[in-house]
Order: C-alpha cells, then structure tokens, then sequence
C-alpha cells in the first residue's frame, strides 16, 4: 500500500481481511483506503462497518470507524451519516490520534452540505480542543468560509488573516 502498488496490496489485503482475529481489522482498514482511493466508496464503507462490528477489540477498529466516516463523505447521499460518524467518532475516542482528523471532517462535512452554524460550531470546537493540530488551519479556513457564508464577515476577515500571518504559504 504505502509503496503505492494498489492492485498488489489489494490482492493481498482481500485474503488477509477475510481471515478471523484482529489482523484481519487492520487488512481490512488498509484495504478500505484503498478502495476510497480508487472510488468505490460504498464497498469501503460496508468493509469498514462490517470489520468493525465483527471486531470491536481490535485495535484497528477505531481507525474502521473513521474510514466509514470517510467513505460515507463520499457517497453524497450519505453526508448527513457522515457527519455524524464524525461527531460520534469524536464523542467516543476524543484522546484517540485520530480524534482531530475526525473533528476536521465534521467541520468540513457541514461547510461542504451548507450547514454553516454546524461548520462553524465543528471548526469551533477543533480549534479549542486541538490547538496545536497539523489540521489547524485546515479549519481555521473552514470556520471562515462558515462565517463568510453566514454573512459574520468580521469574523471571517479576522480569520483569514490570523491563517495569512500564521500560515503564509498554506
């Protein structure tokens, strides 16, 4: 997977996602990511559902949990379960490593279906509970554009140019 061979890890990955016991959660987690990259975001979704129900303790559920959310994103029909995959994901895990990536997701989720109060609320949220993320500012865009399309556009300025004077070549 990460030496960017997909069709050979996805061999490799279907038959070691198949098998019993908690290796077979992190295939299948590998294998979700690379059926998202090549858009069959809908196999990913129910690979990531059905591993993770089949093995809650392993410890690649988490990461399962997330790539559902993830696949979901990409169905559109299916943003609105996505964005509260998200926010559940957050709720249950929010020490987990990939807590601030779940809370990104949401935040943009919301931006992405017009549902700016819930974007700006995410963005929000990440910002206080993640300072210190790589994602940063990632969301402080997010929470601009909310404000900007919620008509605060002091808000937004302010934003904009805290993520300019930050991050000047993001």
């Amino acid at each position: 997977y990460r030496a960017g061979k997909l069709d050979e890890a996805k061999a490799w990955l279907e038959k070691a996602a198949k098998a019993d016991g908690p290796a077979s959660a992190e295939a299948a987690h590998w294998l979700c990511r690379i059926l998202l990259k090549s858009g069959n975001a809908k196999q990913a979704a129910a690979l990531a559902q059905q591993k993770a129900k089949a093995l809650p303790e392993a410890p690649f559920a988490v990461n399962l949990k997330l790539d559902r959310a993830d696949a979901l994103y990409e169905i559109t029909e299916q943003r609105s379960e996505a964005l509260v995959a998200y926010v559940n994901f957050v709720k249950d895990y929010p020490q987990h490593e990939l807590a601030p990536q779940a809370l990104y997701g949401a935040a943009f989720t919301a931006l992405r279906m017009g549902r700016y109060d819930d974007g700006q609320f995410q963005a929000q949220r990440f910002l206080g509970e993640y300072p210190k993320s790589d994602l940063k500012a990632d969301v402080q865009y997010v929470a601009a554009e909310c404000n900007l399309q919620l008509k605060k556009y002091e808000a937004a300025e302010n934003l904009y140019r805290e993520l300019l004077t930050q991050q000047p070549k993001h």
